[in-house]
């Protein structure tokens, strides 16, 4: 897939692959992991969005990628209010912005910072939590 950046550019076929893998393939997991939920104790769905899916940071570009994660964060929220009489806490988190081939050599955080982060959040998930937007420290990320 290529990295489009705004609407004179789009690819369809891209943003349809982007919707995919970003959108359906975490839902289509979650249904399929859903008998193994059950039976677990404190039972956990951690959804890897993104800030740039978040309606209230809304900016101009990457509209594939965007819209994706914007979708991954309203099917998992419809998910959390589903599953939520089942005792399995679903939660979206955005990993921060990381120096990868996506965040470029300026994001502020490394790798093991991010991962880090991400580890000690998922531990302390709870039903309470369910249906969060959370950023990689916690907080709690803007719709």
């Amino acid at each position: 897939m290529r990295r489009e950046h705004g609407v004179d550019d789009l690819d369809y076929a891209d943003w349809a692959t982007t919707l995919s893998i970003n959108r359906l393939a975490p839902v289509r997991l979650a249904v399929a992991l859903k008998p193994n939920l059950m039976r677990a104790g404190n039972a956990r769905v951690i959804a890897v969005s993104s800030q740039m899916g978040s309606l209230a940071r809304a900016a101009a570009g990457n509209i594939a990628y965007r819209s994706s994660k914007a979708a991954l964060n309203m099917a998992m929220r419809a998910l959390a209010d589903e599953w939520r009489s089942d005792g399995i806490a679903v939660v979206m988190v955005h990993p921060g912005w990381v120096r990868t081939d996506m965040g470029g050599e300026d994001a502020p955080l490394a790798v093991s910072d991010s991962t880090a982060g991400l580890a000690r959040l998922v531990e302390r998930v709870t039903m309470a939590d369910t249906g969060r937007f959370l950023d990689h420290d916690g907080s709690t990320m803007p719709w």
